[in-house]
């Protein structure tokens, strides 16, 4: 950023009434603000703990997102996956899980996976909605054509 200077009555320099009135955004030109994902990393990620009560009350589901823990890494550098498939062991209790990850699928015991604390919201179409005929609004019926061919 461009400083343009001024003099002021008392005789001080000050910069331009841009930098005057938003001093915090060359502030942060200068630091370079972190970009969000790696910002949630930092902040969100290096918090979570392993709560042992959370992880009994809340089990895993199919579809969920979890952190993928790697001692190999820091925490803030573990990856993210969704859950595909739980695996139960002989007892019945569900003791692995495959994952999608952003470079491909894992099979990793649950207790190396972390729950995020997001929870997709439960709904259900009722069966009169999917089964009912769509009409147009001068009350014709919409029907699908058979033989769609894209060239």
């Amino acid at each position: 950023m461009k400083k343009i200077f001024w003099e002021t009555d008392t005789g001080k320099k000050r910069g331009s009434s841009f930098e005057r009135y938003f001093p915090r955004l060359e502030l942060l030109s200068l630091l370079g603000e972190p970009d969000w994902a790696e910002r949630f990393r930092i902040e969100y990620l290096g918090q979570l703990r392993d709560k042992r009560s959370v992880r009994k009350s809340r089990p895993l589901t199919v579809g969920e997102v979890v952190v993928v823990e790697n001692s190999l890494k820091n925490r803030t550098l573990w990856s993210l996956a969704r859950v595909i498939q739980l695996i139960p062991g002989k007892d019945g209790h569900i003791r692995v899980a495959r994952v999608k990850t952003e470079t491909g699928e894992l099979v990793r015991p649950v207790q190396r996976l972390y729950n995020l604390e997001l929870q997709e919201p439960e709904f259900s179409l009722p069966k009169d909605l999917t089964d009912s005929v769509i009409r147009t609004r001068r009350g014709r019926k919409v029907t699908t054509p058979k033989n769609l061919t894209y060239a």
